[in-house]
């Protein structure tokens, strides 16, 4: 689960580089019932390629909401790398087993020009 490879493999397919670091990451441990309601990742003066590393299989959906509903199912391994201004949130647990999650903010420093790879 190499994180920052996936960063890079999306600023590849987004032709849109950036020098930057992984500024901020934590777990999150849902419970029976636990969710998280919409938020995106913007600050006032850093911009992020946010990302999440399911760590545990569920069926607690987070969806992300841009022009549609768009909706990911945790499988352990699984990373998803966005955009800082989507709109995502954890649907309600149901499982009796936890939902643990890693997400993060690579905070994007210095553009570049695309590669031409």
């Amino acid at each position: 689960m190499n994180v920052l490879a996936h960063v890079q493999k999306y600023m590849i397919e987004s032709d849109t580089f950036y020098e930057g670091f992984i500024s901020s990451s934590w777990f999150n441990i849902y419970h029976k019932e636990f969710f998280q309601e919409y938020h995106m990742h913007l600050d006032p003066i850093s911009r992020y390629i946010c990302g999440i590393v399911y760590f545990t299989d569920s069926r607690s959906i987070t969806q992300f909401h841009m022009h549609n509903s768009i909706t990911v199912k945790p499988e352990v391994a699984k990373i998803v790398i966005f955009p800082d201004n989507i709109e995502h949130r954890v649907n309600a647990h149901n499982d009796e087993e936890e939902r643990i999650t890693l997400a993060f903010n690579y905070r994007k420093c210095n553009i570049w020009k695309g590669m031409n790879i």
